[in-house]
């Protein structure tokens, strides 16, 4: 075992960001990595164990459309203050690893010729890490994300390994050459599915946003399972 295992092995942080850096990258249709064992095993077992209950449920609002098949959970301080104490100790340093500038430095220089020209042209970084319940119906188009979005790190958290085609997919239109600044969701029908993120315990998806970044979610079609993840997006705006 390495000096560098150790120290991941022993301390949470350090097993994530450990594993970001060491994940490969693939390039087609569009730049992204696949984390596998993204938390140390110990942290994903109490995450998984200590899902919070949904009392407080938003709808995610996209453009004109309403998603009522997913639940969305902000991780705030303050709302990682409000859960039971035993869920509030582990939702605390998840939230503290997510939210740290160590998390956002080593993703920025795991791609940093679509990154950083983001990042010098920015005024504020936000961070928006929420918690995500979808339901039996649930899916995205293919699409690019908004323009101002500096990446997305999707932590899948099942606790089986029945629904891996549930991940998401990576796409590339059949229109060559094309590409969109983000304002729609496309139909599935004008695109070519070339890979994907499976849906497995503690495996992650990180990508960059650009304007080729094709990405979505095929119709849920399971009505007894809710597909469980942890949502981070950052946004550079300017």
């Amino acid at each position: 075992m390495s000096v560098n295992d150790s120290v991941a092995n022993s301390d949470p942080s350090a097993h994530v960001f450990s594993h970001l850096r060491e994940s490969a990258t693939r390039q087609k249709p569009t730049i992204f990595s696949i984390i596998e064992n993204f938390f140390d095993e110990d942290t994903y077992a109490s995450l998984t164990g200590k899902w919070p209950s949904f009392q407080d449920v938003e709808s995610l609002k996209l453009a004109k459309e309403i998603y009522p098949d997913r639940r969305l959970l902000r991780l705030s301080g303050e709302q990682v203050a409000a859960f039971e104490r035993q869920e509030s100790e582990v939702w605390s340093m998840v939230c503290t690893i997510l939210n740290s500038k160590e998390m956002t430095q080593t993703i920025v220089k795991k791609f940093p010729e679509i990154l950083l020209p983001k990042l010098k042209q920015a005024s504020q970084l936000t961070v928006d890490v929420r918690l995500c319940e979808d339901l039996n119906g649930y899916t995205l188009g293919p699409h690019t994300d908004v323009s101002y979005k500096l990446y997305t790190l999707l932590i899948y958290a099942p606790v089986d390994t029945d629904h891996s085609h549930f991940g998401t997919r990576f796409y590339e239109p059949r229109e060559a050459g094309f590409t969109d600044t983000g304002d729609s969701h496309f139909d599935f029908d004008q695109f070519v599915e070339v890979d994907a993120a499976p849906y497995r315990p503690n495996t992650a998806v990180l990508f960059p946003r650009t304007d080729s970044s094709f990405h979505g979610v095929l119709p849920l079609d399971d009505p007894d399972y809710v597909r469980r993840s942890i949502v981070v997006n950052v946004y550079a705006q300017s």
